[in-house]
C-alpha cells in the first residue's frame, strides 16, 4: 500500500513540474514585465525545488547506501515521508494557484496600475 502512495506522490511531482514548466512558457513575457509576478514566480520556484528535493531525498539515500536495506525501512518513517511529500505538493499547488490568480488580476486591470 505504501509503495502505491509513494508512486502516486512521485507522479504528482512529475505532473507538478510539467504544469509549472508549461505555465512558465505561456506566461514568460508577463512575468518578465511585472515585479510582483516575478516575486510570486520565484516563490513558486522555491516551493517546487523543496517539493522535488523532499521527494528525492530517500531515493538518493537508497542509491548511495552501500547495503541497500530499503525493504527494512520502518512503516512509520515511510508514512511520515509520504505525508510530508503530500503537504509539500499541496503548498506548491497553492503557490501556482496564487501565481495564476495574480496574472489573471493583472490582465483584468492592466499592469499600468503598478507603474509609477
Amino acid at each position: 500500500m505504501l509503495a502505491y502512495i509513494s508512486l502516486a506522490i512521485g507522479l504528482c511531482n512529475i505532473l507538478a513540474v510539467v504544469v509549472f514548466f508549461l505555465a512558465w512558457v505561456e506566461l514568460h513575457e508577463r512575468i518578465k514585465n511585472s515585479l510582483r509576478l516575478q516575486e510570486d514566480f520565484q516563490a513558486a520556484v522555491r516551493r517546487l525545488m523543496i517539493s522535488v528535493g523532499f521527494f528525492g531525498l530517500p531515493i538518493l539515500e537508497y542509491l548511495f547506501a552501500g547495503n541497500k536495506r530499503s525493504a527494512k525501512v520502518p512503516e512509520a518513517y515511510v508514512l511520515a515521508w509520504g505525508i510530508g511529500c503530500a503537504l509539500s505538493l499541496l503548498i506548491l499547488i497553492e503557490g501556482l494557484i496564487t501565481l495564476i490568480r495574480h496574472i489573471n488580476r493583472e490582465n483584468k486591470i492592466g499592469s499600468y496600475r503598478y507603474r509609477r
